[in-house]
This record gives C-alpha cells, structure tokens and sequence, in this order.
C-alpha cells in the first residue's frame, strides 16, 4: 500500500506540474524572499542591462532598441513594485486555491498512508525542478527576467487602454 500511496503521488505531482504549471510554483520561490519594495527595485534597477534586453524579446512591447528599452524601463519604475504585487499574489492565490488542493485531495484515499502520498508529490517535485533546471536552463535569471518582462508588458497594456 505505501508503494502504491508513492507512486500514486509521484504521478499525480508529475500531471498537475507538468509544462507551466511549475513555472509558477518557481516563481513563487524564487520571489519570496523579495517582499520589500527596496529588495524588488534594487531588483528591477538591475535589469536596465543590455544583457536582460537582448535576453527577453520585446518585439510584442513595440521595442525596438535598446534605448527604447532603456525609457520604458524608467517610466515603469514607479509602479514596478505595485504590479510586481499584483503578480506575484495572483500567482500565490492560484497556487493556494487550484493547485495545492488538487494535490493534497489525493491524500485521502489513503487516509492511514497520507504521508507516504504526499512523499510522491514531493518526489514529483523535485523531479521537474529538476528538469526545469538541468535540462531547459531555467534559472533563478529566467524567472526574473519573466517577471520584469510581465511588469513591462502590462504597464504598456495599460498605457494603450
């Protein structure tokens, strides 16, 4: 019964993780220690580098240079921190409200071996961490650049509504 609780888990953290769905997860850890304003400007200060614009594509911004990229940079940088936010607790009530459920309720069905489930999903876990890391290079920089690439895109969806 404990192989089946482990194996049981394992497949169900691999299906509910699988494609984008962890790439939230990482987020949210990579980003929790980043809950000041000042930790996240100082941050966002250091993405104005030619490395981070030529990294993210920003032909969807309507960016062409990178001088271009330079002033979109500075108009965002007073509401960076507040759409930061937005972001990262709507990632955070996602991950609560849909996705750990679904990976927890499992867990009933063997009420007395919960604990042998929920070692399957934390195996699963580390399973596509790891491959997030090993094999597609997503990094703790991916994940920042994304986040900044996200308060940059929407500050300029906005701006055209």
């Amino acid at each position: 019964m404990e192989l089946l609780a482990i194996i049981v888990g394992i497949t169900v953290g691999l299906l509910v993780l699988a494609n984008r769905r962890i790439d939230f997860v990482l987020i949210l850890l990579y980003f929790a220690h980043i809950q000041s304003r000042s930790a996240f400007e100082a941050l966002y200060d250091n993405a104005d580098d030619e490395a981070t614009f030529s990294l993210n594509n920003h032909s969807e911004l309507g960016i062409k240079t990178y001088a271009d990229y330079l002033r979109l940079h500075e108009a965002v940088h007073e509401t960076a921190y507040t759409r930061f936010r937005v972001f990262y607790d709507s990632l955070l009530r996602l991950f609560l409200t849909r996705m750990l459920p679904i990976l927890v309720l499992p867990a009933v069905v063997f009420w007395s071996r919960w604990y042998f489930y929920l070692l399957g999903v934390l195996i699963a876990i580390i399973i596509v961490i790891g491959y997030k890391t090993v094999v597609a290079r997503h990094r703790i920089g991916f994940y920042q650049r994304m986040m900044i690439g996200a308060v940059l895109a929407n500050y300029q969806k906005r701006r055209k509504e």
